[in-house]
């Protein structure tokens, strides 16, 4: 299920009867606000399929990039052997992205192809994205005269992001801090 859907935005707007034409722009919000909290988090939030190319150590420990991982599909060498290996006998820390390939016998580079996501998101990541979603929709409607279209007030505030816009303090109070990247 999707982080947030158009009818969970339209209740959140209270928009009892919403304009067609206002869908393919908040949907773009949406969009907009689930990757606000893919960089906030560092996390994936919606399930989906990821293919990585990976050097395995010595050591057969790698870290993918995506978190939390779910679920390995495949373990395949990249050197033209087509070797493949069985990807339930790999040892995955879900929440890190660490993957011990040691007991698979697992060398050399390997494409790995995973599913990285949040099976269920806790209800404050979609309240977050809830709030992003209307600070965006929001700040389309300002009146010419440069006046706010809506209140003042703490929950206002907003957080500087480096994505171009700024992330509403009360969408990222709801968010956990990004963990430090592992290199």
């Amino acid at each position: 299920m999707p982080l947030i859907t158009l009818d969970q935005v339209y209740a959140h707007l209270n928009m009892d009867q919403p304009d067609p034409n206002d869908v393919p722009e908040l949907q773009r919000f949406i969009d907009a606000a689930v990757d606000a909290i893919e960089g906030f988090t560092r996390l994936t939030v919606d399930p989906q399929n990821m293919v990585e190319v990976v050097t395995v150590p010595p050591s057969g420990v790698v870290v993918l990039r995506n978190r939390p991982v779910m679920s390995i599909a495949d373990l395949q060498a990249v050197d033209g052997s087509n070797t493949q290996w069985n990807p339930s006998d790999a040892v995955i820390d879900p929440d890190t992205g660490i993957v011990r390939l040691a007991p698979v016998g697992v060398s050399g580079d390997v494409r790995i192809t995973y599913v990285a996501g949040i099976g269920d998101p806790p209800a404050s990541f979609r309240v977050a994205g809830l709030i992003i979603v209307a600070h965006l929709w929001q700040t389309q409607r300002i009146p010419l005269s440069g006046r706010r279209a809506f209140g003042g007030g703490a929950d206002n505030g907003t957080l500087e992001s480096g994505a171009g816009w700024a992330i509403p303090r009360a969408a990222s109070d709801l968010l956990p801090a990004a963990a430090p990247l592992m290199p």
